[in-house]
């Protein structure tokens, strides 16, 4: 079986907390309304690039 997109990624945004890193989310993905404690899946969002689809799968991790 043949996946739906081209090419795959893994996005793990690190930063302190209220650094911004759910607002840039907010741009690609739906909202959650949870803060990230450790490590969260945030979600995944396929774009199309130059005839390709792009499967991003977005993860954040709060740093203390």
């Amino acid at each position: 079986m043949a996946e739906p997109y081209d090419y795959f990624f893994k996005i793990l945004l690190l930063g302190n907390s209220g650094v911004g890193k759910s607002g840039v989310l907010r741009r690609f993905c739906p909202p959650l309304g949870v803060p990230a404690i450790g490590l969260q899946w945030l979600g995944e969002k396929i774009i199309e690039l130059d005839g390709k689809k792009i499967n991003l799968r977005i993860w954040s991790a709060g740093i203390r």
